[in-house]
């Protein structure tokens, strides 16, 4: 399994292929989607905002918390990834 800094390099990879096909992406969600291209120009935006996100959060969101348990005993919960997915978000 690739390490983090594995991982986040390649989705920085993908905020920036993103942004310099932004405008091919768009017309491509117009074109399938039937969107207007600002909406669509704001679903990359918005993309790209998700990616960043994660980059910058996932060692926090991956780190150790170490507990005390009501026993007087230490436990850990450990939280491994699982890969890159990906999100989508619905309007109600």
């Amino acid at each position: 399994m690739e390490q983090l800094p594995e991982r986040m390099h390649k989705l920085k990879e993908l905020t920036k292929v993103l942004s310099i096909n932004k405008e091919r992406y768009s017309k491509l969600i117009v074109d399938e989607m039937g969107k207007p291209i600002q909406q669509a120009r704001s679903e990359i935006d918005k993309t790209i905002g998700h990616i960043k996100y994660y980059v910058e959060n996932s060692a926090q969101f991956l780190a150790t918390e170490e507990l005390n348990l009501s026993s007087g005993q230490k436990g850990a919960v450990y939280t491994q990834p699982l890969g890159t997915t990906v999100g989508k978000s619905f309007k109600q």
